[in-house]
């Protein structure tokens, strides 16, 4: 079992740092006052569908049952008759559980229809329905979807706090020792840390490769493994505003080339097509596949200038 799975948190208590926000939710807990509507935001990887999963067992739901709990993934189902039936679901009475949690998971990527009917859902709360919202950009989230729940913050986690409280515990539970010729078990964890860039989740898949991996292999991979991280979350971006993909067609088609980058992003773009039945999405991917794949070579400032106009423009 791959160790992102196997120590994932079952319960709050259990959760590594945003100590602030645990411990609120936890005495919300205790004293039976939790919100039923929750706004989650942090980075990929800061813990957030852990905590909706810890809150849902709260709740007395069972997580891997459809019936009482489910996640609604904004960055996959954007149609807004699948998004109709997910509401559809949370706004019926449980029939095996006194609650059903619902999490939408990038919840600023839904179409404004489909935000508008999830705003019914707040303006007249079930009274057995949990409901947790998150997101990557709390910025791009309507105003009035956002006054209607409660706000929690899920920081980016330090090294420090990732190799300390999280690697280290876990890599003595299951024998690890990453110990090289240059660098002590106690430094490769920091490294780790460090390249994890605060995600919980990209520090737990690399010490689950880098107990295989020499010294240089595990840098290598953890690095690749932040590269293809970055792609997924730039292609994302793009797919959700029309503009963007303008935007990135009309400077990847100019003297610009993206080395790695481009490399990593057209990986993402195939991997999402072979997977893609929506026509619209479909041929969006194909316009990031062409533009990228005639572009020409790019310097380092200006694959950073690239970058910097597209999530510049992301609110347009």
């Amino acid at each position: 079992m791959e160790l992102k799975t196997k120590y994932r948190a079952t319960e709050i208590s259990q959760l590594i740092g945003n100590d602030g926000t645990r411990d609120t939710i936890q005495r919300m807990m205790y004293a039976d006052s939790l919100p039923q509507s929750i706004f989650l935001s942090g980075i990929p990887g800061s813990g957030k569908s852990m905590l909706a999963e810890c809150i849902g067992i709260y709740r007395g739901c069972d997580i891997s049952q459809a019936l009482q709990f489910r996640v609604l993934d904004a960055s996959e189902t954007r149609a807004i008759a699948d998004v109709r039936d997910i509401f559809e679901w949370a706004g019926k009475r449980p029939l095996s559980s006194k609650y059903k949690t619902l999490l939408v998971d990038e919840v600023h990527m839904l179409k404004a229809d489909a935000q508008q009917v999830m705003l019914k859902l707040l303006e007249k709360p079930k009274k057995h329905l949990q409901l947790i919202l998150a997101t990557s950009e709390p910025s791009s989230v309507r105003s009035d979807v956002k006054s209607r729940c409660t706000p929690f913050i899920m920081h980016t986690l330090t090294p420090v706090v990732i190799a300390r409280d999280l690697l280290a515990p876990i890599a003595t539970a299951e024998s690890i020792d990453l110990a090289t010729e240059n660098y002590t078990h106690k430094q490769m964890l920091m490294q780790i840390a460090k390249l994890s860039e605060g995600s919980c989740r990209n520090a737990l898949v690399a010490l689950n490769s880098a107990q295989y991996f020499d010294e240089q292999t595990t840098i290598d991979y953890m690095q690749t493994e932040l590269e293809s991280d970055k792609a997924a979350n730039i292609v994302s971006l793009i797919l959700g505003n029309g503009q963007l993909c303008k935007l990135l067609s009309t400077v990847a088609k100019s003297e610009y080339q993206p080395m790695q980058i481009r490399a990593s992003i057209l990986g993402v773009v195939h991997g999402m097509l072979s997977n893609c039945n929506d026509e619209t999405k479909a041929k969006k991917l194909l316009a990031i596949n062409d533009a990228f794949a005639t572009s020409y070579v790019l310097n380092d400032n200006q694959m950073a200038e690239l970058l910097r106009s597209i999530y510049v423009c992301k609110g347009i």
